[in-house]
């Protein structure tokens, strides 16, 4: 990666569209994944770039969204297909930003998309085989050359969370961008200040969103994220809302009303812009020369740390200061857990669902007594109060494995009471995006 790039001076231009771009070439059969052009037209996926470069962009995504072994299964590819895709993807891209002139700088995202999948309890895709199958993806990026990696489009933050992890494995900087839909929020409910909150658990270069809406429907949006967020802000917005003309889908967004509109989230802390569906080479080259006419030097705000709940956001530094906490005891001979042990989740879901929400602000589950014997039990115990909980969970326990399965049972952030000042769970703790406190 250019280790010149420094987002509090400059501001990093993203290309546009790929997908959308792909369409207008006609190339693309109807149930064919677009990744496949890696392999049989990489001339056109070459062009594609090359005409983003030559329009300004300093940051070009690869061609691989929709590679993850699952999507690809999904359009009848095997499952050896997935590095043949993958690499070549990313490999596009890099030929492409070394042959293009004024190329200097350009940086290689290779594009991690989601599976298409829903997440457990509402789906059956679990965590770990989310997290597997974009590791294995993850690895083939590094090794043909990526610069960074973006997670992107996502509607799931434990989805999210699971792709962000995956990446992060494989030593490269990571950027994740989620999808939010008109009312606001993602498909599985989570508010902008919801997912900067957790997301800032990460060590991300940035994070933010892209697709879905329009740059001026993203303003109040981007907003909470650069309030909310403890990391840069990139925002990728759609060319206007699509509408069907002539069996074709069009956008109809100008590329003057985008770079506008874009230049705007910019001038509110946005630190890297670019287009997602609908945007074209002339999107971008708009907003390139808008760019260049102004001084972004930009020191973002330190957001505080916060504890995101299934529906409620709490600053750290006043949890406990209004509202009483919950607490309840799991463990050898708690008739709660002994109940859990023999499959019975009735009684603890029915005192959970007497709490009183306004009441108290926060849960503390107290699983200083288990063990990593216990791990299917307290997985259960995690999927309970991460459906019905409205706030942020918190929990004291001892075990790597224990503080694992909390952190990656929620979407949001949680916040885990060590018993007593010990490295290891506290790099487990910051290494799964959870707060750490210890006891006292």
């Amino acid at each position: 990666m250019n280790q010149h790039l420094d987002l509090t001076k400059e501001v990093l231009l993203c290309d546009g569209a790929m997908g959308t771009m792909i369409q207008k070439t006609g190339v693309l059969k109807p149930g064919n994944a677009p990744e496949l052009l890696n392999l049989t037209h990489p001339e056109i996926i070459a062009g594609i770039h090359r005409s983003y470069i030559e329009a300004g962009s300093r940051y070009i995504g690869s061609n691989t969204f929709g590679g993850n072994r699952i999507k690809l299964e999904a359009h009848g590819l095997t499952t050896d297909k997935t590095r043949e895709v993958n690499f070549a993807g990313v490999r596009i891209a890099r030929e492409a930003a070394a042959s293009t002139a004024g190329n200097s700088g350009v940086l290689v995202a290779a594009s991690l998309g989601p599976t298409g999948k829903m997440m457990d309890p509402l789906g059956d895709l679990t965590f770990e085989a989310a997290y597997e199958t974009f590791h294995e993806q993850c690895i083939v990026f590094a090794e043909a050359g990526a610069d960074i990696i973006t997670v992107e489009t996502m509607s799931d933050l434990r989805e999210t969370k699971a792709a962000v992890l995956a990446a992060l494995a494989v030593n490269l900087p990571v950027i994740a961008t989620v999808s939010f839909m008109e009312n606001g929020r993602l498909l599985t409910g989570q508010t902008p200040e919801m997912v900067a909150a957790t997301l800032s658990g990460f060590p991300l270069l940035a994070l933010g969103t892209n697709c879905g809406l329009s740059a001026a429907l993203l303003k109040s949006i981007t907003e909470k994220l650069v309030a909310f967020s403890q990391k840069h802000v990139i925002v990728q917005p759609n060319a206007g809302k699509p509408s069907l003309m002539d069996n074709q889908t069009v956008y109809q967004e100008s590329a003057e009303e985008f770079a506008n509109a874009c230049l705007e989230l910019v001038r509110n802390g946005v630190r890297i812009i670019g287009g997602c569906c609908g945007t074209s080479p002339e999107h971008i080259r708009l907003l390139r020369k808008l760019l260049d006419y102004e001084d972004f030097s930009y020191q973002p705000p330190q957001a505080p740390d916060y504890l995101v709940g299934k529906s409620s956001v709490t600053n750290i530094a006043t949890v406990g200061d209004h509202k009483a906490v919950w607490r309840v005891s799991f463990g050898p001979g708690e008739p709660l857990w002994e109940d859990i042990r023999k499959g019975n989740l009735e009684p603890f879901t029915d005192q959970l669902l007497e709490i009183d929400p306004d009441q108290y602000s926060r849960i503390e589950l107290d699983g200083l007594g288990l063990t990593e014997a216990d791990l299917k039990f307290f997985q259960e115990l995690v999927t309970i109060v991460t459906t019905y909980w409205p706030h942020p969970i918190s929990a004291k326990l001892n075990s790597d494995l224990l503080i694992k399965a909390l952190l990656t049972g929620t979407s949001g952030r949680a916040l885990v009471i060590a018993p007593a000042k010990n490295s290891q769970l506290i790099k487990t703790i910051a290494q799964f995006g959870g707060i750490s406190q210890i006891a006292k």
